[in-house]
């Protein structure tokens, strides 16, 4: 992942797994909505951005402890699960994966 690639870089290659049948569609929107938009300078700030960007998609903040599983259904797709997002999966799994590679690409700069 080249550095100038921007927050579409982060999202190039998928989780081996996912969490909810919904998490590989949610993906492909979070690159889509994200793309074109630069690197943030800190970890803070590009944890922030897809914090907010998370939200803005699913209609649930991503930290709100009290919630496992989301249904969305623009991302249902056919199925009994289909559409269901893992907000635990998200915070376990996706953000430390995309905030490494956040870090990646910030060393890649300098």
């Amino acid at each position: 992942m080249a550095a100038n690639e921007g927050m579409a870089g982060l999202f190039q290659d998928e989780p081996p797994t996912w969490g909810g049948r919904g998490d590989p569609y949610l993906w492909e929107e979070m690159a889509s909505t994200l793309a074109g938009v630069p690197l943030p300078a800190t970890s803070a700030q590009c944890e922030a951005l897809l914090a907010d960007t998370f939200a803005r998609l699913v209609g649930t903040a991503l930290d709100d402890a009290s919630v496992e599983s989301v249904f969305v259904p623009r991302l249902s797709h056919g199925g009994m699960s289909s559409g269901y997002v893992s907000l635990v999966f998200w915070r376990a799994t996706v953000m430390p994966l995309l905030r490494a590679r956040h870090a990646a690409a910030l060393a890649q700069r300098r």
